[in-house]
């Protein structure tokens, strides 16, 4: 198996802009499980960067800051001659107004805060392994259609059977690293991972998943799988410019 995971408690968050630190109420937590292919590297990278990506989303400071002002704003509206319950030492809570409309307003707002911090910071991920793996010379982007025919013009005018490519695959098949190299090379240019995560709050859940990945709680699942058998998956695929054959993504 070429798996990862995350677990993580979160009872301080810092402002990368302001350097400020939020103090959260309670104790959040965020869980994730990988699921390697093609090598282990970008599950072991996912799991060392994902929860980075995620705190130092804009949306993931708005969420915090919005859970330290709540507790302020409660702070300051208990009366300091509150009456006491006559069984016990505890204040008697004074509603202003509907609790449950007001819980399901916060929560659905604390929601969408959360589940845009989650997408944006998986697609960071994703762009920030691609800079990574590019960087280092390991993965190269496909040139466009058109520059790939111009390449295979030039290429037919050379000589076919002794262009430096042909030769630097010679050169390869004789050195003695090229095993490490190549291992190496596939490892961080052309591993992927699935990604199935939960971000828990005192008051909600809220999961996400890349790929063939699955969340269940009492089995129930909180996610559904990205299989290519989908039609909304499917229709995803085939706008990329790929194809689906025997329900797998490009026939693989």
């Amino acid at each position: 198996m070429e798996d990862a995971h995350i677990v993580e408690e979160i009872t301080i968050v810092e402002d990368p802009v302001t350097r400020d630190t939020i103090e959260l109420n309670e104790p959040h937590y965020f869980f994730a499980v990988l699921d390697g292919h093609g090598g282990s590297m970008a599950a072991q990278y996912a799991s060392k960067h994902l929860y980075s990506a995620l705190k130092c989303r804009p949306e993931f400071i708005m969420y915090a800051q919005s859970v330290a002002k709540k507790v302020t704003q409660d702070e300051e509206t208990v009366p300091a001659d509150e009456p006491k319950s006559p069984d016990s030492n505890s204040t008697m809570p004074i509603p202003t107004s509907s609790p449950r409309q007001e819980l399901t307003t916060e929560t659905n707002d604390a929601a969408t805060l959360l589940q845009r911090a989650l997408e944006d910071a998986l697609v960071e991920l994703d762009l920030q392994l691609l800079r990574e793996t590019i960087d280092q010379g390991l993965f190269q982007l496909q040139p466009d259609p058109e520059t790939q025919k111009s390449l295979e013009a030039k290429k037919s005018d050379d000589n076919d059977n002794n262009n430096d490519e042909w030769g630097l695959e010679l050169d390869r098949q004789g050195d003695e690293e090229t095993p490490d190299i190549e291992h190496r090379e596939e490892q961080l240019g052309t591993s992927g991972t699935t990604v199935t995560a939960l971000f828990v709050t005192p008051d909600l859940m809220v999961c996400a998943n890349v790929g063939d990945s699955r969340t269940i709680i009492d089995a129930f699942p909180l996610s559904t799988d990205h299989k290519p058998t989908l039609p909304v998956e499917r229709l995803r695929i085939l706008r990329a410019k790929g194809m689906v054959n025997f329900n797998r993504v490009d026939g693989e």
